[in-house]
């Protein structure tokens, strides 16, 4: 490397990791291990990228099957040429869901959760219940709820389907 400096006789290690240009993508589940959480897409190229369900917007909620079509955010390139893609979501799923009371803070009453599995029902002030994740949640893992628990919420979502979610607890 001309130019760089040198210290104790020795180079800066190469960075770990590089993020591809151009790298938001569709790609399809080659595989993908439930139980462990990972799996791979292949990319338009016909290669195979890595993949953490933990990285994707719907965390441990995520469940592709293989032929799935999804999207990803970005392409890291490992050393060695192996890549790893993030933000990997199913494409039929990515429309943006309607959000009601958007901006403004939503008060709730915890109806359940599962301190184990991390997550629980928020019920809102009409009356219905809203999924949420603790590792959403501004405490993440160190948040503990119990039901009756009074909450604050900074949105509730309303997915295509109806079902509401519960972000920001």
């Amino acid at each position: 490397q001309a130019g760089a400096a040198v210290l104790w006789g020795q180079l800066p290690p190469p960075p770990r990791a590089a993020m591809e240009e151009g790298a938001p993508g569709i790609g399809v589940i080659s595989s993908f291990n439930g139980a462990r959480g990972w799996g791979f897409v292949s990319l338009d190229g016909g290669e195979d990228a890595f993949f953490i369900r933990d990285d994707s917007p719907a965390g441990r909620q995520f469940a592709p099957r293989p032929g799935d079509q999804v999207l990803f955010d970005a392409v890291e390139v490992r050393e060695g040429g192996r890549k790893r893609v993030t933000g990997v979501r199913l494409a039929h799923e990515a429309v943006a869901p309607s959000v009601m009371q958007q901006g403004t803070s939503v008060q709730g009453v915890i109806a359940s959760f599962n301190d184990q599995k991390g997550w629980g029902f928020v019920t809102t002030p009409e009356g219905d219940d809203a999924f949420f994740i603790r590792d959403e949640c501004e405490q993440g893992h160190a948040f503990q709820a119990k039901k009756g628990d009074v909450v604050v919420c900074d949105s509730i979502e309303v997915r295509e389907d109806g079902k509401k979610r519960a972000r920001g607890v």
